[in-house]
């Protein structure tokens, strides 16, 4: 950069720190956008579960309440809704659960003098919509489904009690009840069929006992020495957790595997309980922790770090909901004297109140979280009055991104951007990307495995696969479910092939998934982990690119000074 430029930018910045100081500055730390979901006949629209394609979940209808709503599917970057019950064979249904790509898992329910004769049901963005009937009674619940479609749940048998079934894959829906009655509840379901849940594996006992289901057959999770233990998530390595009582009456996290078996997660020292909510896949485990005047408090454990607060109370005897994806994120809801906040714990910024973070004002009440995906989007529900009437809304939050001149995605355009600015500049008619476009290069074999299963590349960048030995093709989607969006054929050993995707502006644009990250798979291997990820990234200097001539000149420095919220 010359000094005569290097000196009209020091001049207006400091121009503009003097104005923000006079001013308030805008947007400091985290933000997000928040995407509010439409509706299927501009009513209600209440999101319930979304995935790491950017697929979302729930039931919406133009009733402002559940009756008369139906489970839909929707795509983030889609403006409209897709009612999978578009028939109309149940008079309400809810999506609960969503697998990999776009297949969804709920329950129809048909009004049978007042009450709910209800079926689990699932369906997909292609309108294949298939009942799969029910233990006998008239409710129950999905709680979770795999990747590959295989759902869990309970459901009334009709006498009282409530059972745990599995429906795996075309399989006709099945009781999984570890014993010969009472209640019992599966949670979840990870890629190995394993499923964890809780209840009475002795119906005459009356004590609760978490448990593993696999291939037929029940394990009791042991205990903390004393008697009742309850299970809430399962990861895909096959650890379990949950809550058990310990001999001094109080409960506490525990973490299972079937090589150390149950684990003390313990409490904090001010903690009289605790219990574990949700677990990643890298063993991390989110809950919350009671003190001595009944206060509930977030916290999350790491191996090596142990329990940590997150510094988020919920109060007046109301449970908090938290989860945690695999990038060590935990979101959550909390009840305050306020009412109901939301909240996201990220390890280097700590608590983002969501409501504070988002870029515009919703004038939603009760925003609560609900779910959150690998890339950090996060679905909220929240009422809006209209009319006099609450209405139920969702809306999808994603961090704010592409803000000119934001090359830090803070949300501000401050003093930080500015000292990245200074090494972006190329001048006139000089590409800031020196690089250009490049074609990388993946090996496909000879053993199970691609050669560079995590590649992150430009947009406009090409992705070329080379058969190097084996039996192998490329698809896209996650763990054998493929999504359309790019294939290389039938599998093949020959040594000669080569497939190449070009992930340029018209390809992200036609085939958008969440944050750019596209998934792909042998067909053939994929159960043994031949998978990869191409993510695409614009390169750092395009944010201060503000005509989009690849260069970053003078026109864009003026730009940038307009831009300038403060540091």
């Amino acid at each position: 950069m010359n000094d005569s430029l290097g000196r009209k930018i020091a001049s207006y910045v400091v121009s503009a720190v003097v104005l923000a100081g006079a001013t308030a500055s805008s947007g400091e730390g985290v933000r997000y956008e928040a995407t509010v979901l439409p509706s299927l006949d501009g009513g209600h629209t209440t999101a319930v579960a979304i995935n790491n394609a950017g697929f979302v979940t729930g039931q919406s209808g133009s009733a402002a309440q559940s009756s008369g709503s139906h489970v839909f599917l929707w795509q983030q970057g889609t403006d409209v809704l897709s009612n999978l019950d578009a028939s109309g064979l149940f008079e309400r249904s809810i999506g609960q659960a969503l697998g990999a790509s776009s297949t969804v898992a709920g329950v129809g329910c048909s009004d049978v003098q007042g009450f709910c004769d209800g079926e689990v049901i699932r369906a997909d963005v292609h309108g294949i919509f298939t009942t799969l009937g029910s233990l006998g009674g008239q409710v129950g619940d999905v709680t979770d489904m795999n990747d590959t479609g295989d759902i869990v749940g309970f459901w009334d048998i009709g006498n009282g009690e409530w059972h745990p079934f599995i429906v795996a894959g075309f399989s006709p829906i099945l009781d999984i009840n570890p014993a010969g009655g009472g209640f019992n509840r599966a949670v979840a379901i990870n890629n190995a069929q394993q499923v964890a849940g809780f209840g009475k594996l002795d119906p005459l006992s009356g004590i609760d006992r978490a448990w593993l289901w696999e291939d037929g057959v029940t394990t009791d999770l042991g205990d903390l020495g004393s008697t009742f233990t309850f299970a809430t998530a399962i990861n895909e390595n096959g650890q379990v957790v949950g809550k058990a009582l310990t001999p001094a009456g109080r409960f506490h996290a525990f973490r299972y595997t079937d090589q150390t078996g149950m684990i003390d997660l313990q409490t904090l020292p001010e903690a009289v309980s605790s219990r574990a909510i949700a677990i990643n896949d890298v063993g991390m485990v989110a809950g919350v922790w009671t003190t001595a005047d009944g206060r509930q408090r977030m916290f999350r454990y790491a191996d090596g770090e142990g329990m940590v607060d997150l510094g988020v109370t919920t109060v007046n005897g109301i449970e908090g909901e938290i989860r945690i994806n695999n990038a060590g994120l935990v979101m959550g809801t909390a009840y305050q004297e306020t009412g109901f906040v939301s909240f996201v714990w990220r390890p280097v910024e700590g608590v983002i109140w969501l409501e504070d973070s988002l870029t515009e004002v919703l004038g939603w009440v009760n925003v609560t979280a609900v779910d959150m995906n690998d890339s950090g989007d996060i679905l909220i529900t929240g009422s809006e009055l209209i009319d006099d009437l609450f209405e139920q809304k969702s809306a999808l939050l994603s961090l704010a991104g592409g803000v000119f001149g934001d090359s830090d995605g803070d949300g501000d355009v401050d003093l930080a951007d500015f000292g990245n600015l200074q090494l972006c500049y190329s001048g006139p008619g000089t590409a800031f990307d020196t690089n250009g476009v490049q074609t990388h290069d993946v090996l496909v074999g000879p053993a199970f495995e691609f050669s560079q299963p995590t590649l992150t590349i430009e947009t406009g960048d090409t992705v070329r696969w080379d058969w190097v030995g084996g039996f192998h093709n490329v698809e896209s989607g996650v763990t054998g479910s493929h999504d359309e969006r790019f294939r290389s054929g039938n599998p093949t050993n020959n040594t000669n092939t080569e497939f190449q995707v070009t992930f340029d502006a018209a390809f992200l644009a036609a085939q958008p998934i969440a944050d750019d990250a596209y998934p792909y798979y042998c067909a053939v291997h994929v159960a043994i982990g031949m998978t990869g990820m191409v993510q695409v990234v614009d390169h750092p200097c395009s944010r201060f690119d503000s005509d989009g001539d690849g260069d970053v000149d003078g026109g864009d420095v003026s730009a940038f000074q307009d831009a300038f919220t403060g540091p």
